[in-house]
């Protein structure tokens, strides 16, 4: 893809400098290991559109931008945190969208999860895609690296030929023998509203009590 392709002129020290307290909506890659922070948010291109945001979006975005102090990652009220294996992990968080993880593979800006806190999501692809691009970092090792995974949301995914086997059914089976926690449900990705998650940020994901609790970020 087009977001594929100019990577590869982009050098790590670039992306340090352009993406400290930055928002990305699609995380790039080679961000991931260049110790930069960035955010897993709406993309701010100007006030005027931060001003479109709503209520629920704009007081995430500006909470994770603006912290200080450690802080508790919320979902919307309405959305409850889930959980699919049971745990408790601290590490940094890193990810973004699947398709960009899976792009990064064999590449020089490859996605590091060693220790990790993987965040996934996803949008406008079929299960069966998402099944390929999941089995594709489980055999890379990236899932049994992680310390644990963080589902956001998985917008316009349909499986038209068997509805009820989900991404999240399909993460299951092919964590069949990984021993890490998962919780999903996590409202980030590319829906409404859109919770923001600071990637590079260093967090606590416990299950028990469905809590993601961020670090105090260095400035």
């Amino acid at each position: 893809s087009h977001k594929a392709s100019n990577r590869r002129y982009c050098g790590a020290s670039l992306i340090r400098n352009r993406h400290k307290g930055g928002v990305s909506r699609n995380p790039l890659p080679l961000s991931f290991n260049s110790g930069s922070g960035s955010v897993q948010g709406r993309r701010r291109r100007s006030q005027s559109e931060v001003d479109k945001f709503d209520d629920l979006t704009r007081e995430s975005f500006f909470r994770a931008l603006s912290a200080e102090a450690p802080f508790e990652f919320k979902n919307p009220d309405e959305h409850e945190i889930k959980v699919l294996r049971e745990g408790k992990a601290s590490g940094e968080l890193t990810g973004g969208n699947l398709a960009i993880l899976t792009a990064s593979i064999g590449t020089s800006y490859e996605v590091d999860t060693k220790g990790k806190i993987l965040f996934i999501e996803e949008v406008g692809e079929t299960i069966s895609r998402i099944d390929r691009m999941l089995y594709q970092l489980r055999n890379s090792g990236k899932l049994r690296d992680c310390a644990g995974i963080i589902l956001g949301q998985f917008t316009d995914c349909p499986n038209e030929e068997v509805p009820q086997y989900t991404e999240i059914e399909c993460l299951n089976d092919i964590l069949r023998d990984i021993d890490v926690p998962v919780m999903y449900n996590i409202q980030s990705g590319h829906d409404h509203p859109m919770m923001t998650l600071p990637l590079g940020a260093v967090c606590t994901m416990d299950t028990f009590s469905r809590t993601i609790v961020f670090e105090a970020p260095e400035r």
